[in-house]
Formats: C-alpha cells, structure tokens, sequence
C-alpha cells in the first residue's frame, strides 16, 4: 500500500494532527450529501469515536514505536480515501454519483474494514492507552466489522431499471422519460427540462473525462446507461427531438407513430402544430 508522503515522513504527532483534522472535515461534510447519506454518516459516526483516542495519544509523552507508526499510517491513507470520496460525491454530477452509488458503498465498506482491521492488530494497552478508551476502541471495532454499507431502495430500483433497459436493448421514449424523472428525483434535481438537461450535460462531461482518463471499462457501461437515457425527450433539444421524430415516421411510411410528450401542450394536451419552446423548457403552440 502506498502511503501519503506526510503520513510516511512527519513525525507521529504530526499525523496524528492532520489525521483528526480530516476526521472533523468528513463529519462535517457526510451532512450535506444526497446520495449515499446513511453510508456517510454511519462512517463519520465511527469516525468521530476515534478521535478520542487520536486526542489521547496527543496527551501521552512516548516514542512512538514502529507498530503505532504503522497503524497511524494506514489509519491517515483510509482517511484521506473517505475525504477524497465524500468530496467527489459533493462536486461531482449528481447523475453520475447515482449511476455509481453501488461502486460507492463498496468504497465506503472497504474503507471501514481497513480502518476496524488496523484498529484490531495494534496493542493500545502498551501505550499506557485508558481502559475505557481501548474498551470503546475494541466496541467500535466489532461494530465496523459487523458493518453493512446498502444502496437505498430507490437508487437500487432505478440502477435495476437501467440494467433491465439495456439487457432488453427495445426501451422506448416513454420508459426512458419516466427513469430520468426518477432519477432526478432521487437526487434533488427539478423535473423542469432546463435542469435536467445541465445535469445530463455534467453527466456527458464526466463521460468525457473517464474516457481522457483511460478508465475504459467504466467508461463503456457509462456510455451504454448514457445512451438508454438520450432517449428522454428531456436529454436534448426540442430541434433534435423534432429531427429524429422526423426521421423516424418518415422511416414507418403510413404507420402511426406516437407523438413526442414535448409536442402535447400542456394547456390543451392536444398535439401541437407549431410547438415552440420557452426558455424554462416548456413548449407551447405557437400563436400568431
């Protein structure tokens, strides 16, 4: 495992500082996520009871031994993994955060084994460590081993209706419709077509840059996720839209096709002749 050069080269103490900084940093920061909450929080609350512990050593006068040299190594590579996480699910596209929220809590899981293992393999006891703290540490240890980190029901619902969609490979405008406005409300996004477009659009950049950054095969499931959600009518401009819905009854001859949802007023929920879009993203019939 390859450590932070702080980690590997600052004094003990001087880890042991940094490391408590970033612990404060993720608690505070677990409260304003949207997706993966719980997970964050359950993990910040772990978090937060080592700190007495972190203090502690603080208060001790000791040389550090190389076992608690190690521990604080490891302890500060797990913890700057979670700030990093928390942090890109804070700033990245919230789309691409939902699509991936299983690989999330896979990482959050992991980044709670490795912490409760380090915890369990070093011997507080010959640091002079108090016995209620080693008590709590041995307590928190169980319970971080015992850990179960889940997608919420409504993000594994939405992710079971992608991988239905793709396997089929047929999925209509109407399914397409109905998952973008799940996910975005699973997110937090207005269902209006002007913010679903700006978090289609990150979510397009995030695409970009997983394919600048050589992550090949993530970047290949997200261009399939991506393409099955292009279908939405709120995925593109009303010009594309009316495009492809050309081309597309051109290409059916004498076969009724059914209209685009965009193309139905939504006064008269007839099908417009002349639809025009407002700037919020609503379409109307052009009146003259």
């Amino acid at each position: 495992m390859v450590m932070d050069d702080m980690a590997t080269n600052a004094p003990p103490m001087e880890v042991v500082s940094q490391t408590t900084k970033a612990i404060i940093e993720i608690i505070a920061a677990s409260h304003s996520v949207l997706i993966q909450k719980k997970s964050f929080l359950q993990l910040s609350s772990y978090l937060d009871r080592i700190i007495p512990l972190l203090h502690e050593l603080t208060s001790i006068d000791i040389i550090a031994p190389q076992g608690l040299t190690n521990f604080l190594q490891i302890l500060y590579h797990e913890i700057k993994e979670a700030n990093k996480l928390i942090t890109d699910c804070s700033e990245r596209s919230r789309f691409y955060i939902l699509l991936n929220c299983r690989s999330i809590a896979k990482q959050i899981d992991d980044i709670t084994k490795q912490i409760s293992h380090a915890l369990s393999c070093f011997s507080f006891a010959s640091l002079n460590i108090s016995f209620k703290i080693r008590d709590d540490i041995s307590q928190l240890v169980s319970e971080m081993q015992n850990a179960d980190f889940r997608v919420a029901m409504v993000e594994e619902e939405i992710l079971e209706k992608i991988e239905s969609g793709l396997q089929e490979r047929n999925v209509d405008r109407i399914y397409a419709n109905t998952l973008l406005v799940s996910i975005a409300k699973a997110i937090g996004v207005s269902t209006e077509l002007p913010e679903l477009r700006k978090e289609f659009s990150k979510l397009k950049t995030e695409l970009e840059n997983l394919h600048l950054r050589k992550h090949d095969n993530e970047a290949i499931h997200m261009d399939q996720m991506i393409a099955l959600l292009e279908r939405a009518d709120a995925a593109s401009s009303l010009e594309d839209r009316e495009n492809k819905y050309l081309s597309k009854r051109q290409s059916l001859g004498m076969q009724p096709l059914e209209p685009l949802l965009s193309f139905v007023c939504p006064i008269t929920k007839e099908v417009m002749v002349d639809p025009v879009e407002t700037p919020s993203g609503h379409t109307f019939e052009r009146v003259l």
